[in-house]
């Protein structure tokens, strides 16, 4: 391989961010800007697509093990495992694209990685914070958010599912010829604090990373007899906000019908 940088990202990434192919902001900016070293060092050594996809996965088990831990040095070192596990998830695409060798069972695996690690992640924090607080509260709030993620996570899959059984139209992605349903006025407060607690362009790994850094300087405290720090904080509205997600989906997929994007 004697491709430059530059030459590698073009191979590996043509069409990726197209407009029917649009990426979130951090993987554009941030892990395809990293990603392209991995690919050629793992092109070098002949590690395949679906190796690289096991290996986010590791990295994302562990990222998990050290969420389970309370102090914030743990946490630092989970966050950093898991956006290793991104950058992994972004080096196996360009591995397949540069070979030849995308398929739909490499796409499957790497899905259900997808599908694995980011309930596990929440379930993994919910413990962490757990250990420090003692509170059954934060498993509550735990579950609840694994169970909202869950529901984000296969929403898209089952209508598409659903529509192909139905005999519907694919499933527009979003950019050019998606249908675009009206959003009815009150639900207009909820997309908006959607984009400000869970916004897919920049993930939930800087998120966490500002509550692991204040939980540094700020000792937790007590409202209500209830004790809580900056993690329980961030970790309960998130999962507020993913049960409202879930319930806004099926409402519009029951009102508007299979066939809409969302």
């Amino acid at each position: 391989m004697t491709e430059s940088i530059d030459e590698l990202r073009k191979i590996c990434l043509e069409g990726k961010f197209s407009e029917s192919h649009r990426q979130y902001w951090a993987s554009k900016h941030i892990n395809r800007r990293i990603s392209i070293y991995f690919t050629r060092l793992f092109l070098a050594l002949g590690v395949s697509p679906n190796q690289t996809t096991v290996l986010g996965l590791v990295a994302a088990i562990g990222a998990g093990a050290f969420f389970t831990r309370a102090a914030p040095a743990c946490w630092f070192a989970g966050l950093f495992l898991l956006h290793l596990s991104s950058i992994f998830d972004c080096v196996d695409g360009e591995i397949a694209r540069y070979r030849k060798t995308a398929s739909t069972s490499g796409a499957y695996l790497d899905g259900l990685c997808t599908c694995f690690s980011l309930p596990y992640q929440l379930a993994c924090m919910s413990f962490g914070i757990y250990h420090e607080l003692h509170s059954v509260g934060v498993l509550a709030a735990g579950f609840l958010a694994v169970i909202g993620m869950s529901i984000m996570v296969i929403h898209q899959p089952l209508v598409r599912a659903n529509s192909c059984q139905q005999g519907l139209p694919p499933l527009a992605e979003s950019g050019a010829g998606a249908r675009q349903t009206p959003w009815p006025p009150m639900l207009r407060l909820y997309a908006a604090g959607r984009i400000l607690l869970f916004n897919r362009g920049l993930g939930l790994i800087p998120q966490f990373l500002v509550a692991t850094v204040i939980d540094c300087f700020v000792a937790p405290f007590t409202v209500f007899s209830f004790d809580l720090n900056a993690r329980f904080l961030y970790l309960l509205v998130l999962a507020l906000a993913m049960a409202a997600s879930g319930a806004v989906r099926a409402r519009m997929v029951v009102r508007h019908g299979l066939h809409v994007q969302l």
